[in-house]
């Protein structure tokens, strides 16, 4: 219990704290069985679309492959810029820039976070969990309209 009021504390000084953020987030869609890929940090109860912040001199692209790795345990091999979003639900000055990822491999070593994910799900596009993200519906939507047409 106090882990979890320390990490929410912290993540709450961060956002005030820190004057831009600018996030990446990966949608990993799987054509063969129709799924994507969501995560659940360990300070929200809401699922999300991989990936994290940049740091300061760190590409987006650096930090995408970084964040994933770390996250999800996955390798980018290709991937396309898909959108950009303003998350105005985090912070008056929080953006995030949202690739889909078209291919990728498992990483050689990878260890589960212990402290930022506590969990992973590869979910039907058609049947996403209510409790996504607004940046996660937004890139969802889009990225379902696109798939569609």
């Amino acid at each position: 219990m106090l882990k979890k009021l320390t990490q929410r504390t912290l993540h709450i000084l961060f956002l005030i704290l820190r004057p831009l953020t600018i996030g990446v987030r990966g949608i990993f869609y799987d054509k063969s069985s129709g799924t994507v890929l969501l995560v659940r940090h360990t300070y929200s109860s809401d699922w999300a679309l991989p990936g994290g912040g940049t740091s300061v001199g760190e590409s987006f692209e650096a930090a995408l492959a970084r964040e994933l790795k770390e996250e999800v345990g996955l390798v980018c091999e290709d991937i396309k810029l898909f959108s950009t979003y303003y998350n105005r639900p985090v912070s008056k000055r929080d953006h995030v820039i949202i690739y889909k990822i078209n291919t990728w491999r498992d990483a050689i070593k990878h260890t589960n976070p212990k402290f930022e994910i506590s969990k992973k799900q590869w979910y039907p596009i058609s049947k996403l969990p209510e409790n996504i993200t607004p940046c996660t519906q937004h890139a969802l939507r889009n990225f379902n309209l696109m798939i569609k047409n």
